[in-house]
């Protein structure tokens, strides 16, 4: 599936779902360009996973993703559609709760 068509499925479910603080990542072209330059893998922090666009667009090459994410049901949605979307589940952490408690508890200097 192309990233246009998944960022359109992400936008519509923000469009459509009024308590869905974020946008989907618009320049998700430039950041994939910017993932897959990686030549060694990275570990990334992620905040705000919403129905998992860019975490789909993040675990392209890495190591390992952790994403935080508030809402319970937008963490489950995100798992689907990353299966979905042919991403790998086992590469990435989902961290349920509110990023202001979760960051402190989180290793110094583990992510890119």
């Amino acid at each position: 599936m192309d990233l246009q068509n998944l960022y359109d499925q992400a936008k519509l479910h923000k469009d459509n779902h009024a308590s869905c603080g974020g946008e989907p990542y618009k320049s998700f072209k430039e950041l994939f360009e910017i993932i897959d330059g990686y030549k060694d893998p990275i570990s990334i922090l992620e905040v705000g996973t919403a129905v998992g666009f860019t975490s789909h667009i993040l675990q392209n090459k890495i190591n390992s993703l952790d994403t935080i994410e508030l809402h319970i049901d937008h963490i489950e949605l995100a798992k689907q559609n990353l299966a979905n979307w042919g991403g790998d589940i086992s590469k990435t952490k989902f961290l349920q709760g509110d990023a202001k408690d979760i960051l402190p508890t989180l290793a110094p200097n583990k992510y890119e």
